[in-house]
């Protein structure tokens, strides 16, 4: 249990640091009608759409987890973030289905902002459920998993770019 906060934060923080990463080749796929510095505007705008979630997921997560349990509501938001993420994974391009294509990226980031919003209830969780004496370790290893999942994101993005040519990724 002591585990869980970093384990889950990781893995959202993974998913921020690809995205961060890998900017160019990301946003020619959803927004390649625009020149080089209008596609990045647009693109960092609909990442700054998921922090916007943020304050919403938290309202509904920490209403939902107060009254009934917080290991349901951050399992329901892992499976939201895991779901949002598989869904961008496998989003077709603006070359298949057109303006639809940001579209959908923009509303599954949203999506991605609730569920790290609501995913601050396994920080509580896992606080409330460790023994007293290490309540203060506890707590501090979801901040240890937002660095984790950003260096291990970074690692890949960067063994991707260096690996795999630009037209292939």
């Amino acid at each position: 249990m002591r585990f869980l906060g970093t384990a889950i934060t990781s893995l959202e923080w993974y998913e921020t640091a690809i995205c961060i990463s890998l900017t160019d080749i990301i946003s020619r796929v959803f927004f390649p009608e625009f020149d080089v510095s209008a596609r990045f505007m647009f693109y960092v705008l609909s990442i700054a759409i998921g922090y916007l979630g943020r304050p919403l997921g938290a309202f509904i997560f920490g209403h939902f987890s107060d009254r009934y349990n917080r290991m349901r509501a951050a399992f329901f938001g892992f499976t939201m973030m895991m779901l949002a993420s598989v869904g961008i994974s496998f989003l077709p391009g603006y070359e298949l289905i057109g303006i639809y294509a940001p579209m959908l990226f923009v509303l599954l980031r949203f999506v991605q902002g609730v569920a790290i919003g609501g995913n601050y209830a396994v920080a509580v969780a896992t606080v409330e459920a460790s023994h007293k004496s290490e309540r203060y370790f506890t707590s501090s290893l979801v901040s240890v998993g937002i660095t984790l999942g950003f260096l291990l994101g970074s690692v890949v993005a960067t063994a991707l770019n260096y690996f795999f040519n630009q037209e292939f990724l």
